[in-house]
């Protein structure tokens, strides 16, 4: 068993959150941006300029830590789609989950924004896991001394 090699867990997450991002647009540019602009006019509000860029470097985080926690995984589930898969999952279910949560309980926009969420999710996660495992690889050889 190898150490994590955090370059590749850098660059696959890079991959992976690209993934996410390009995900993320086609989903709320095209499909929810309706429901998003009917409720901002609704409620008075207008959106940040630094939405998109902070949206931009959370999708980036989200597939670092998604192609971290395949990394960990994969010693104890093997290397490959199907650990992937399962890791993206896991991730979908963190993250998406809380997001649905919050949107249901708190009903500020119609009830397909947040479903809408979920299913996306449900595809866009494990497809970015397994973008993102695909470039990783680990360190051979024994860990060095500490």
């Amino acid at each position: 068993m190898g150490r994590i090699n955090v370059k590749r867990v850098l660059a696959g997450g890079l991959v992976a959150g690209l993934v996410i991002n390009v995900g993320e647009t086609i989903l709320n540019a095209f499909f929810l941006a309706g429901a998003y602009a009917e409720r901002m006019t609704a409620y008075g509000v207008s959106e940040s300029p630094y939405s998109v860029p902070i949206f931009t470097v959370y999708g980036f985080l989200l597939g670092i830590v998604a192609v971290w926690l395949y990394a960990l995984a994969r010693p104890r589930l093997g290397p490959g789609p199907k650990t992937a898969v399962i890791v993206g999952l896991g991730v979908w279910f963190l993250y998406s989950g809380s997001f649905a949560d919050f949107h249901l309980a708190i009903p500020v926009f119609p009830s397909y924004v947040p479903l809408a969420n979920l299913a996306w999710g449900l595809v866009e996660l494990p497809l970015a896991t397994v973008a993102g495992a695909w470039v990783y690889r680990e360190v051979s050889g024994a860990p060095s001394p500490a």
